[in-house]
């Protein structure tokens, strides 16, 4: 399944165990809804570019930002 990041809406992704709810706002996206026991996919906040992903790992959904456009990771605190 593919949307555009500039069309607001929230789209059900089906996986192993449920639904997952993702979000698509603002030019970012993040999963708003999951029925994983822990949540954890839901904490990781929202991704705008191809160098992050989202995961649910009990129900199996992966999300990410496609691009046709090279992309720059950012630097964190441990990249060297």
């Amino acid at each position: 399944m593919t949307h555009p990041l500039g069309v607001d809406t929230v789209l059900s992704v089906r996986g192993i165990i449920g639904v997952t709810e993702v979000a698509v706002m603002n030019g970012g996206t993040r999963i708003i809804r999951s029925p994983c026991p822990g949540k954890n996919c839901m904490h990781q906040g929202e991704i705008r570019d191809a160098s992050r992903m989202l995961i649910c790992i009990p129900n199996r959904v992966t999300v990410t930002v496609e691009s046709d456009q090279a992309v720059v990771p950012e630097l964190d605190g441990l990249t060297p």
